[in-house]
């Protein structure tokens, strides 16, 4: 992944691409910026952007069903992975001695 480290941090250069769209400051390579890098939200098209994510998000999932398949697999895991922990807590929990 060239922007990110893992998959929720991203590198130095993409926080500094951020504040560069937040504050409004000259950007250094407009090449460097995609056209839809960062989206300023107000009440006027909220509602707009959030239907263009939805639409995006199933041509994505329409594209990409082995990646959407991984992604369900990996929740189901985690799931069953946490399920499992609380049970061996709930069991520690009910044997404490008082």
């Amino acid at each position: 992944m060239k922007y990110f480290i893992e998959s929720s941090h991203y590198k130095k250069i993409v926080g500094e691409k951020i504040l560069v769209k937040i504050l409004n400051l000259p950007k250094d390579d407009e090449d460097e910026y995609p056209q839809d890098f960062g989206v300023l939200i107000n009440q006027d098209n909220i509602e707009t952007h959030l239907t263009k994510i939805r639409n995006d998000s199933k041509i994505y999932q329409k594209n990409f069903p082995e990646e959407i398949a991984g992604i369900k697999q990996l929740i189901k895991e985690t799931e069953e992975k946490r399920l499992s922990n609380f049970k061996i807590f709930k069991n520690q929990v009910e044997n404490i001695e008082l």
